[in-house]
């Protein structure tokens, strides 16, 4: 697998991860581990892009946290 291309961006990053979860009804994590097959990407060379990314992160981290995957953070009620 090869690293981050540079045609690679942050917004066509979120907008084809959109797409695979809303289209094929993946989860986020699903959706970013297809992206990097798909584009023959190491997974952990998205990392940068989902750091720079706020909807995906929080998306990403709110998926995981349901999953119990991760830690649940407190939050305050709106």
């Amino acid at each position: 697998m090869i690293e981050l291309d540079a045609k690679v961006t942050v917004n066509n990053f979120q907008v084809a991860v959109e797409s695979f979860v809303h289209r094929h009804g993946m989860g986020y994590l699903e959706a970013i581990m297809y992206y990097c097959e798909q584009h023959n990407i190491e997974i952990e060379a998205v990392a940068s892009l989902i750091k720079k990314s706020d909807a995906i992160k929080a998306k990403l981290e709110a998926e995981c946290e349901e999953q119990n995957m991760i830690q649940k953070q407190p939050r305050l009620p709106i």
